[in-house]
């Protein structure tokens, strides 16, 4: 997705959130004064998008549509845009997340050498059914 994709999606996600509500005033968005009606699964799937946004170069515009929708969710009460929108939200503020040098931002990790799963050692169904039969097989 480009650039101007993301940059409009965070400014759609803000004004729709906002119209007829306070919050309008405060990010100075003019032109439409009226609520507009959107549901729980609408504010989810915006959600979904900004969380695109925030890890692909639109973190700072991303992260206030994020504010807006979370603003919206609370006004209406819908609890699973709530749940999705906070997660997201806490997680960012976690440390984890760092920006490169293409401006995009991931999560850093640190992986440590695991050893392999199962043991050499490792008793399994296979190797007591081998047992047993190379013990009756003897007397």
């Amino acid at each position: 997705m480009s650039t101007t994709s993301l940059q409009s999606l965070c400014q759609l996600s803000s004004r729709i959130s906002t119209c007829g509500y306070p919050r309008q005033h405060v990010r100075k968005y003019k032109g439409i004064n009226t609520r507009m009606s959107v549901s729980s699964e609408f504010l989810v799937q915006l959600i979904t998008g900004i969380y695109y946004a925030l890890y692909n170069g639109e973190a700072d515009m991303a992260s206030k549509a994020l504010d807006d929708v979370l603003y919206r969710a609370q006004l209406e009460l819908y609890p699973e845009a709530l749940l999705v929108g906070n997660a997201i939200k806490s997680s960012l503020h976690g440390g984890a997340l760092k920006s490169n040098n293409e401006g995009t931002r991931c999560i850093q990790v640190e992986i440590t050498p695991t050893s392999s799963r199962i043991s050499r050692n490792a008793v399994t169904s296979l190797s007591i059914r081998g047992h047993r039969w190379k013990r009756h097989g003897k007397h």
